[in-house]
This record gives C-alpha cells, sequence and structure tokens, in this order.
C-alpha cells in the first residue's frame, strides 16, 4: 500500500536531483547499501552520515539477515573519507563525519593530530 508512495516519492527527488531526499527514501526503506554510493556518485553531502549508522545500528533485523552489513557500510564510508583527501582538487568532497565517532572511532585520534599540528 504504502509502496507506490514511497516509489512516488522516490522518482519526483530523483528527477528534481534531491539526492538527499533520496538518501532519506533509501534509509526509509532499508536499502543501507545504496546510500553511501549514492551520495558519493552525486556528491551530496548534506546528508548526515550519522544518521544513517545510527538507523542501521538500531535495525536489528537487517543486522540479524547480514552480520557483515554495518562493516561493509562503514568499509564505504572510510573509502570515501580517504578518496575525498586525495581528491580534493577533483571536486570529490568528503563525508559529514560530525557525530560518527562510536562507529569510525579513527575520527578521535585525527582530530587530535589537527589539534596538535594546530597548537604547533
Amino acid at each position: 500500500e504504502k509502496g507506490w508512495a514511497s516509489q512516488a516519492c522516490l522518482d519526483m527527488a530523483l528527477r528534481t536531483r534531491e539526492f538527499a531526499v533520496v538518501a532519506e527514501m533509501l534509509l526509509f526503506s532499508r536499502q543501507y547499501l545504496d546510500i553511501v554510493p549514492l551520495l558519493v556518485n552525486q556528491r551530496e553531502v548534506s546528508f548526515r552520515i550519522a544518521k544513517l549508522l545510527e538507523r542501521l545500528e538500531n535495525d536489528k533485523e537487517a543486522l540479524k539477515e547480514d552480520p557483515d552489513l554495518m562493516e561493509h557500510v562503514l568499509t564505504e564510508i572510510r573509502l570515501w573519507r580517504k578518496e575525498a583527501a586525495i581528491a580534493k582538487a577533483g571536486g570529490l568532497v568528503a563525508p559529514d563525519l560530525v557525530g560518527c565517532e562510536k562507529w569510525l572511532p579513527e575520527l578521535i585520534e585525527l582530530a587530535r593530530a589537527e589539534e596538535s599540528s594546530a597548537e604547533k
């Protein structure tokens, strides 16, 4: 019953190039593995990655069906962050990782290293 409405919203968001809305629709429909590639390919940075990780962490059914799902999504995010750091001039923007330290603890070390270099 709500499947057609979701599909109509997704189609409209794609046509209007509202990729953050598309990501929200994918999140709503639990298509977690499609979100990061969409964000990378469309250079969409307004979508909060922490929202994806929070929702995924709380989706016990999806994690039960695929125990490696969270790690797969985290791997995609890490790769995106690394590629963006390498390709700054190429237009690839880094993901919004605010609030993601729980799932990406290396962000804490990066922040400490940046603070240390800024103090010198």
